[in-house]
């Protein structure tokens, strides 16, 4: 799946990218209606407990994402997945996802051909529609969301996006990065 900007794709910012100059340039785009939009930093009390219920560390520049703005208050419609996540909804949302989709997940893990419910880009994930791993980072409200890939597979790199629907099989990556999410977001 192509992102939906202008920008070649060597041209997105990878996973290494610091989120704050964008985070910048979208308050700039915002004007008065950031405050409206953009909630306020997490804080590393806020950021240690989801790393807590996740079991692991978030990767640095999502880090560095939150504690700028810890989601979005409401949606936005040039924004991909329309609402970015708070700390407490990633939480929230990956243990719903995990719940969600271990059983199925388990099923496609143990058939020959398990990348076959997906339509990832080969070997850039893990097999399967779900993996703890992942971390939600959007949403549209219906399930449908944009994932952070902490442990891809070995044509795939850290901090790769996907995007999992509701109605569609998993397919991705979709942005090299959460950056590369925001600038998206920041080009439209």
């Amino acid at each position: 799946s192509t992102p939906a900007t202008d920008l070649p794709a060597a041209q997105m910012p990878g996973p290494d990218a610091d989120p704050t100059p964008l985070w910048a340039h979208i308050e700039e785009l915002l004007g008065d209606e950031a405050e409206e939009l953009l909630a306020p930093g997490a804080t590393q009390d806020q950021l240690n407990e989801l790393e807590e219920e996740l079991g692991y560390p978030l990767p640095a520049q999502l880090r560095t994402a939150l504690t700028r703005h810890n989601g979005t208050l409401t949606d936005h419609p040039d924004l991909p997945g329309h609402q970015l996540l708070s700390t407490q909804e990633i939480a929230e949302e990956h243990a719903t996802n995990t719940d969600a989709y271990e059983d199925t997940n388990q099923e496609i893990l143990a058939s020959p051909n398990p990348y076959a419910a997906t339509n990832f880009t080969p070997n850039t994930t893990q097999p399967g529609i779900w993996n703890t791993a992942w971390i939600p980072i959007t949403t549209d409200g219906t399930g449908n969301n944009h994932i952070l890939d902490t442990n891809p597979g070995p044509a795939g790199h850290t901090g790769q996006i996907l995007t999992i629907t509701t109605n569609t099989p998993p397919t991705g990556p979709t942005y090299p990065s959460y950056a590369a999410l925001l600038t998206t977001w920041a080009t439209n």
